[in-house]
Protein backbone atom coordinates (compact mmCIF):
# COMPACT_ATOMS: atom_id res chain seq x y z
CA UNK A 1 0.00 0.00 0.00
CA UNK A 2 1.34 3.40 -1.00
CA UNK A 3 1.61 5.90 1.84
CA UNK A 4 0.37 9.43 1.18
CA UNK A 5 2.65 12.30 2.04
CA UNK A 6 1.00 15.52 3.09
CA UNK A 7 2.65 18.61 1.69
CA UNK A 8 2.51 21.50 4.16
CA UNK A 9 0.42 24.46 3.04
CA UNK A 10 3.46 26.75 3.14
CA UNK A 11 5.32 24.49 0.73
CA UNK A 12 2.34 24.50 -1.66
CA UNK A 13 2.27 28.30 -1.74
CA UNK A 14 6.02 28.51 -2.35
CA UNK A 15 5.83 25.85 -5.07
CA UNK A 16 2.94 27.64 -6.77
CA UNK A 17 4.84 30.94 -6.72
CA UNK A 18 7.93 29.21 -8.08
CA UNK A 19 6.17 27.33 -10.90
CA UNK A 20 3.46 29.75 -12.05
CA UNK A 21 4.40 33.09 -10.50
CA UNK A 22 1.12 33.33 -8.57
CA UNK A 23 -0.52 31.70 -5.58
CA UNK A 24 -4.18 31.89 -4.55
CA UNK A 25 -5.39 31.02 -1.09
CA UNK A 26 -8.05 31.80 1.50
CA UNK A 27 -7.26 34.32 4.25
CA UNK A 28 -7.49 32.89 7.78
CA UNK A 29 -7.35 36.05 9.91
CA UNK A 30 -8.85 39.53 10.12
CA UNK A 31 -5.55 41.38 10.64
CA UNK A 32 -6.05 43.26 7.33
CA UNK A 33 -9.70 44.14 7.98
CA UNK A 34 -11.56 45.99 6.45
CA UNK A 35 -9.86 45.59 3.05
CA UNK A 36 -9.18 41.88 3.45
CA UNK A 37 -11.39 39.76 5.67
CA UNK A 38 -11.14 36.24 7.02
CA UNK A 39 -12.50 33.94 4.31
CA UNK A 40 -11.58 36.21 1.36
CA UNK A 41 -9.54 34.65 -1.42
CA UNK A 42 -6.39 36.50 -2.44
CA UNK A 43 -3.84 36.22 -5.21
CA UNK A 44 -0.18 36.96 -4.60
CA UNK A 45 2.39 37.52 -7.37
CA UNK A 46 5.95 36.31 -7.17
CA UNK A 47 8.57 39.02 -6.87
CA UNK A 48 11.21 39.68 -9.49
CA UNK A 49 14.80 40.76 -8.88
CA UNK A 50 13.93 44.31 -9.96
CA UNK A 51 10.96 44.74 -7.61
CA UNK A 52 11.10 47.63 -5.21
CA UNK A 53 8.60 48.31 -2.47
CA UNK A 54 6.77 51.33 -1.15
CA UNK A 55 5.20 52.15 2.18
CA UNK A 56 1.52 51.22 1.98
CA UNK A 57 1.91 48.13 -0.23
CA UNK A 58 0.50 44.81 0.93
CA UNK A 59 3.03 41.98 0.70
CA UNK A 60 3.41 38.37 1.77
CA UNK A 61 6.35 37.46 3.94
CA UNK A 62 7.56 34.32 5.65
CA UNK A 63 7.95 34.14 9.40
CA UNK A 64 9.21 30.76 10.64
CA UNK A 65 6.53 28.26 9.56
CA UNK A 66 3.84 30.69 8.48
CA UNK A 67 3.10 33.37 5.93
CA UNK A 68 1.87 36.81 6.89
CA UNK A 69 0.11 39.21 4.54
CA UNK A 70 0.55 42.72 5.95
CA UNK A 71 1.10 46.25 4.78
CA UNK A 72 4.55 47.87 4.69
CA UNK A 73 4.48 50.52 7.40
CA UNK A 74 8.10 51.72 7.29
CA UNK A 75 11.21 51.02 5.21
CA UNK A 76 14.80 51.57 6.40
CA UNK A 77 17.06 50.23 3.61
CA UNK A 78 16.58 46.42 3.77
CA UNK A 79 14.65 46.39 7.05
CA UNK A 80 10.86 46.64 6.93
CA UNK A 81 8.23 47.24 9.55
CA UNK A 82 4.97 45.54 8.65
CA UNK A 83 1.52 46.03 10.15
CA UNK A 84 -1.91 44.55 9.74
CA UNK A 85 -4.49 47.29 9.10
CA UNK A 86 -6.50 46.14 12.12
CA UNK A 87 -3.48 45.75 14.40
CA UNK A 88 -2.42 48.45 16.86
CA UNK A 89 1.29 47.74 16.64
CA UNK A 90 3.79 46.88 13.91
CA UNK A 91 5.25 43.39 13.58
CA UNK A 92 8.87 42.88 14.64
CA UNK A 93 11.29 44.19 11.97
CA UNK A 94 12.01 41.85 9.06
CA UNK A 95 14.64 41.74 6.37
CA UNK A 96 13.54 42.48 2.80
CA UNK A 97 14.65 38.96 1.81
CA UNK A 98 11.71 37.45 3.76
CA UNK A 99 9.17 39.14 1.46
CA UNK A 100 8.15 36.59 -1.17
CA UNK A 101 5.15 38.10 -2.91
CA UNK A 102 2.97 41.14 -3.52
CA UNK A 103 -0.83 41.20 -3.25
CA UNK A 104 -2.30 41.38 -6.76
CA UNK A 105 -5.99 40.44 -6.41
CA UNK A 106 -8.73 40.06 -3.82
CA UNK A 107 -11.92 38.15 -4.38
CA UNK A 108 -14.99 39.94 -3.02
CA UNK A 109 -18.53 38.71 -3.70
CA UNK A 110 -17.21 36.21 -6.27
CA UNK A 111 -15.48 38.98 -8.24
CA UNK A 112 -11.70 39.21 -8.50
CA UNK A 113 -10.55 42.80 -7.90
CA UNK A 114 -7.23 43.69 -9.46
CA UNK A 115 -5.29 45.56 -6.78
CA UNK A 116 -2.73 46.86 -9.28
CA UNK A 117 -5.45 48.64 -11.27
CA UNK A 118 -7.25 49.85 -8.16
CA UNK A 119 -4.34 51.21 -6.16
CA UNK A 120 -5.92 54.62 -5.69
CA UNK A 121 -9.00 53.00 -4.11
CA UNK A 122 -6.86 50.85 -1.81
CA UNK A 123 -4.67 53.76 -0.75
CA UNK A 124 -7.76 55.86 -0.02
CA UNK A 125 -9.15 53.05 2.13
CA UNK A 126 -5.81 52.63 3.84
CA UNK A 127 -5.60 56.33 4.62
CA UNK A 128 -9.21 56.18 5.90
CA UNK A 129 -10.37 58.88 3.51
CA UNK A 130 -13.42 56.86 2.49
CA UNK A 131 -14.07 54.58 5.47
Amino acid sequence: MMQKTLIPFIDLIEESLHLSGIARFKVISNSMFPIIQKGDWIEVKKLSEEDCFHVGEIVLYRKADEFILHRIDHIDQDVYLMKGDRNKFTDPPINKSLVIGRLSKIQKFNIWLDVDKSKSIFFCLYNKKII
